[in-house]
């Protein structure tokens, strides 16, 4: 998807009260450093973190998927992110397309990159009552099936 802060929309409906498990991938330059589905780096602090420095949004920069950013990384760093630039999330069917969109910092950043999401059923790798979900090496997998839009 691109990452220019226009909501995008899922290609199809997700099924009222049912969950879903959404999955993001892939990184972008947001004009001052680099950023994925929940982390980034900014000028003077190389380190990727969940919350931008000098951010006073605590969604700075982060994939909001349905109002909700509260992304899981595949195997978190202690900056609660991930190396392979991998999340994933549980949300519930609103009998709508799944919104996406990429929260800025300033609406003049320069953004270019791309991220790649999916939302899935839950399935039997994955459960949102007991809150597991795919392992590490199964997720990649499974975003290979969703394209750049």
């Amino acid at each position: 998807m691109n990452v220019d802060g226009r909501i995008v929309k899922s290609g199809s409906y997700l099924t009222s009260g049912r969950p879903y498990l959404v999955v993001a991938g892939g990184g972008y330059d947001h004009g001052h450093g680099e950023a994925d589905a929940e982390c980034a780096t900014t000028p003077g602090v190389p380190a990727w973190t969940a919350t931008p420095a000098g951010a006073t949004d605590p969604d700075a920069l982060d994939l909001i998927a349905d109002g909700h950013a509260d992304w899981t990384p595949d195997v978190a760093d202690d900056h609660g992110c991930s190396a392979s630039h991998t999340y994933s999330m549980w949300v519930t069917g609103r009998a709508a397309r799944l919104p996406l969109q990429v929260r800025g910092l300033d609406p003049a950043d320069d953004r270019r990159g791309y991220l790649t999401a999916g939302a899935n059923l839950a399935g039997a790798a994955a459960s949102p009552a007991t809150n597991t979900r795919p392992t590490a090496a199964a997720i990649p997998t499974a975003l290979q099936g969703f394209s750049r839009t």
